[in-house]
């Protein structure tokens, strides 16, 4: 089986979001050579040669596409490349796919952020930004009728893109997204550039979208007299300049952009606590990231991080600054709930028995009803954070997914549709999406063999 799928955020040198998600899947593909699959992982002119030549001589092959502006690229390029490439099924990972795909598609939704600008939370935006949320809006919109499927990554972005964009509910599927455990020694040479102490300072990524709600904690740290130092990473070049002016001179607030993955793990793991203030999320990657490193977690109300941290974390409403010194003061005030918020989000993210969901929203076959009659759910058995290539064998669970997504009533064939969740550590299975210690076994929905 050929699928086509639009890799662009994964193959960039800087990643966050629907990048680190893809870039990982791409590594899953690679690390399990899964049988009778070819990956057309497609980028753009910002594509990274060196994170491109990490996919040689594997499953996945590699190709840049040129087409300027974004829309073009969806619209024209992968379509065009799909055809040409003979590709069996299109995966558009990130929200859009194309209006007229030359195949049959399966479009990722993370979220329908956009829908909720300026109503749930401060919606002022660019010229550039307001068109784009245009085009993406409506072409979201055509992707939820036409895609033989909508994969999505929590129970939060699944009922949110049911309301917002009526889908039926038998056509979302919730596959929740996971990380790979490093076992690599982290840069900690970024520790004495901004000379911080271990377990002295707190940690947040940093966007100028107002939807990540970033300058909540600058407000917060250039207005009151905080216990820690407020490390802030990840902004862009226009937002540094930006925070720069109006907070670079304040003492205990350090501000930086993209870093490596290894130096940003070591400013995670040797922070006192992470801070994830933001108004939307449909997932919450860092918090998971966050909790396999023991660290403990704040962060706001109403978002689908909340689901992720299944309780390990502390929720307070994103706006409320009063609420949010609170929290932070509860940490440095009280040690041991500082060490149960640890020990906590360790069981969450490591506990054999750990109950983060698997959800789909529609009727399945396996699975059992919940308490609104509508919603049922799958609960997995193996640690999120197992390393990938070190699962134990273990008895299969049985339980086939079986999306009803082709022409007349025949489920696609391959990794996205007839899947059966394995637990054994074998190469056969067709890929993993995206959580490590699963297998996805390929083949049609049905009795199993």
């Amino acid at each position: 089986m050929r699928v086509a799928v639009d890799a662009r955020y994964g193959l960039m040198a800087n990643r966050r979001g629907i990048g680190v998600a893809t870039y990982h899947l791409l590594r899953a593909w690679r690390e399990l050579e899964p049988d009778n699959l070819e990956v057309l992982a497609y980028g753009d002119d910002r594509m990274d040669p060196a994170v491109a030549s990490e996919f040689r001589d594997s499953v996945i092959a590699v190709k840049r596409l040129s087409a300027r502006p974004f829309a073009l690229w969806e619209q024209w390029a992968l379509p065009r490349a799909a055809a040409r490439d003979r590709a069996d099924l299109i995966h558009a990972l990130a929200n859009v796919g194309p209006l007229r795909p030359s195949a049959p598609m399966v479009v990722s939704m993370h979220d329908v952020i956009e829908w909720h600008r300026g109503k749930d939370f401060d919606g002022e935006l660019s010229s550039r930004h307001r068109l784009s949320r245009l085009y993406r809006m409506n072409a979201m919109a055509l992707n939820a009728r036409r895609a033989r499927a909508i994969h999505t990554v929590s129970q939060h972005a699944a009922e949110d893109i049911h309301r917002t964009l009526r889908v039926p509910e038998d056509k979302i599927h919730v596959i929740a997204l996971g990380f790979a455990v490093r076992t690599d020694p982290a840069d900690e040479s970024i520790l004495r550039e901004l000379n911080l102490t271990p377990g002295a300072y707190a940690m947040a990524f940093g966007a100028l979208d107002p939807r990540k709600n970033s300058e909540l904690l600058l407000r917060l740290w250039a207005g009151r007299q905080m216990p820690w130092d407020l490390v802030l990473v990840g902004a862009e070049p226009h937002a540094l300049r930006r925070w720069q002016a109006r907070f670079g001179a304040i003492a205990g607030i350090h501000l930086r952009g993209f870093e490596s993955d290894s130096r940003v793990r070591a400013l995670m793991q040797n922070a006192a606590v992470f801070l994830y203030p933001s108004h939307y999320e449909g997932f919450g990657l860092p918090v998971l990231e966050a909790l396999s490193l023991g660290v403990p977690v704040i962060l706001a109300t109403g978002t689908a991080g909340e689901e992720v941290a299944q309780g390990a974390a502390l929720a307070v409403p994103a706006g409320d600054l009063g609420a949010w010194t609170a929290a932070i003061e509860s940490l440095v005030s009280r040690g041991a709930l500082q060490q149960g918020r640890r020990v906590l989000g360790a069981r969450v993210v490591g506990a054999a028995q750990a109950k983060l969901p698997l959800r789909r929203i529609g009727r399945d076959r396996v699975g059992r009803q919940s308490q609104h009659g509508r919603l049922r759910q799958l609960r997995h058995p193996v640690p999120v954070a197992q390393p990938l290539r070190q699962a134990q064998p273990q008895q299969r669970l049985g339980v086939r997914i079986g999306l009803r997504i082709a022409r007349r009533g025949e489920p696609l064939p391959g990794i996205f549709a007839g899947a059966l969740i394995d637990r054994e550590d074998d190469r056969r299975g067709a890929g993993v999406l995206f959580r490590p210690g699963w297998r996805l076994r390929a083949g049609r929905a049905g009795k199993e063999n």
